[in-house]
């Protein structure tokens, strides 16, 4: 018959080792776990917001939680041509104005083009384009990074932005540590 005495293990020093282990893990995993709840505001849609999209000159805008903004054929750019269209500032300019005024959202921009030249032309024709519109973005007055420029060569709209979800600060930057 085999007695274990608690209060003597057979190995002590085993014991105190899987007990700091033990804790350790549960230290770790508590740290990994989010602190509560996600805030209530980061995809329900903004009313104010998905109205003053409505207003863009030019713009189409998708409903839904997380809205989209497009601009149809030829209303920024001509076929195969990087340079916009004379009078699409009047299209562009009210959008900056919006976003500039909305900096603390992020947003995500493809640029798409397709011509008869090739699918090679057409994502240098887009590369082109949506480096010429972030470049006009920042000009105006835009913070750099506030929109994601991605391009693509390929049929479909234009230009698109898509509003991104709310980031929930990091567990390094809530607790005041520099990154």
């Amino acid at each position: 018959m085999i007695c274990y005495d608690a209060e003597q293990p057979e190995h002590p020093v085993e014991t105190v080792l899987m007990k700091r282990l033990s804790l350790f893990l549960l230290l770790l995993l508590s740290a990994c776990a989010p602190a509560g709840p996600a805030p209530d505001r980061a995809d329900k849609p903004l009313p104010e917001l998905s109205q003053q999209l409505r207003n863009l000159p030019g713009a189409t805008v998708t409903a839904g939680p997380l809205p989209t903004i497009s601009y149809p054929e030829q209303s920024l750019f001509a076929p195969a041509a990087v340079m916009p269209q004379v009078g699409s500032e009047a299209l562009l300019d009210p959008l900056v104005e919006l976003l500039r005024s909305r900096g603390e959202r992020r947003w995500a921009a493809t640029v798409r083009a397709v011509s008869t030249y090739g699918e090679d032309y057409d994502q240098r024709l887009a590369a082109g384009r949506a480096r010429l519109l972030e470049s006009y973005f920042i000009a105006r007055g835009l913070a750099p990074g506030q929109v994601t420029f991605t391009a693509v060569g390929e049929a479909g709209t234009p230009f698109e932005l898509r509003l991104l979800p709310v980031q929930s600060p990091s567990p390094a930057s809530s607790s005041g540590e520099k990154e």
